[in-house]
């Protein structure tokens, strides 16, 4: 028995003691790797605004002028200060020449001048002390009033606002970028030394930093009124009073220097070297189309009646450019009467007239004339003209 139980001792001592296992502690003191920081997104560049170019020649304001009211107007000379431009506005056929000197303009002679443009919205200009002289050379429109002498002076009408010639365009602000965020890292907590570390302190969450917000340029108020508005309607200034005494000459009252040299003229040297009859024998490239003052002063004033027939037949092809309004280029305007068939009783009632009281009288053209008279104006009986018969009182 005792054999038994040292045999027993000495075969556990051969194996050994049993082995303990060792729990194995994270390292202590080392902080746990942060995650990689993004890289923040690129912001954009902005396109650069050009800036205004200084060499370009500012835009002048301008005033308007209607060429048609122009045409009635007694104010045949103006003064305009020269940073304006005169800007001739129509409607109708009408044109706008700059003639060669003073006598050109008041004789209506376009010989040299320079076509300005044919169409409405003509501009105007000119410098310091410049004097120029403007007229319409459409038919008998300059002798009839359409034409205007303008002194450039800054002592001249400058208004204290008008439209500019052509809207200057506003610049296009450059877009105002708004700034890229840039994210902020998610706070690491600090690890402590062991899971579950009574005394590892927290770690508190940083504060993210509120990204600034793009302020938008404030919008600038456009006024109501010029200067600079393009939206605005144009004002049309008052006509200038003339300051200092005009250069120009002014129109005077009685015969036009057209139709004095038309009084005189010969009649033969009036006509054209070859025509059919009376109706188309005023030679009008020669001395420039006929108007009805004119043929009512060789009527009424000088007794030309012989020179008055075919004058006056020039005068009624006119008559249709009478449209019933005043602005319209009517020969008989100055009398009040712009309807064409009024036009035409009117001249057809002197040409009655002219043939009772020529040379050589032709009373049975006269009486069809004055037929012809009353059927296109029947009220033509009661339109009396100084020193001119009516129709009845004519026989």
């Amino acid at each position: 028995m005792a054999r038994l139980l040292h045999a027993l001792l000495l075969l556990a001592s051969a194996h050994g003691a049993p082995h303990r296992v060792r729990r194995e502690l994270p390292p202590s003191g080392g902080p746990t790797p942060r995650p990689p920081t993004p890289r923040p997104t690129p912001r954009p560049t902005p396109r650069p605004v050009a800036a205004p170019d200084p060499t370009a020649a500012p835009t002048k304001a301008f005033v308007e002028l209607d060429w048609v009211d122009q045409w009635s107007s007694d104010d045949k000379a103006a003064f305009y200060d020269p940073a304006l431009a005169v800007k001739v506005v129509w409607s109708g056929t009408h044109n706008v020449h700059e003639l060669a000197s003073a006598e050109a303009w008041d004789e209506c002679d376009f010989t040299g001048a320079a076509e300005l443009g044919g169409s409405s919205g003509v501009e105007l200009t000119g410098s310091e002390g410049d004097v120029k002289y403007y007229a319409c050379a459409v038919g008998s429109h300059c002798a009839t009033g359409q034409k205007i002498a303008i002194t450039w002076s800054e002592h001249g009408f400058l208004p204290s606002y008008a439209p500019t010639s052509e809207p200057t365009p506003e610049p296009t602000p450059a877009p105002t970028l708004e700034p890229t965020k840039r994210p902020a890292p998610s706070p690491t907590s600090r690890p402590s030394a062991f899971p579950g570390d009574p005394t590892a302190a927290p770690v508190p969450s940083p504060t993210p930093r509120p990204a600034p917000r793009p302020t938008a340029p404030s919008p600038s108020s456009r006024p109501s009124a010029f200067p600079g508005d393009p939206t605005a309607a144009p004002v049309r200034p008052p006509t200038p009073r003339p300051y200092p005494r005009p250069t120009a000459p002014a129109p005077t009252a009685g015969p036009t220097p057209a139709c004095e040299r038309i009084v005189e003229t010969a009649t033969a040297d009036l006509l054209k070297a070859e025509y059919e009859s009376v109706e188309d024998a005023y030679d009008k490239d020669a001395h420039g189309h006929a108007t009805y003052d004119c043929a009512a002063e060789l009527v009424d004033e000088h007794a030309q009646y012989d020179k008055a027939e075919p004058y006056l037949w020039c005068v009624i092809a006119h008559c249709e450019e009478c449209d019933g309004t005043a602005g319209a280029a009517c020969p008989t305007a100055s009398v009040g009467l712009y309807e064409r068939d009024e036009c035409e009783s009117a001249v057809f009632n002197y040409l009655g007239f002219v043939s009772r009281k020529k040379d050589e009288p032709d009373f049975e053209s006269a009486e069809e004339y004055y037929r012809e008279a009353l059927e296109l104006w029947p009220e033509n009986c009661d339109h009396q003209r100084p020193a001119a018969a009516t129709i009845f009182e004519s026989f």
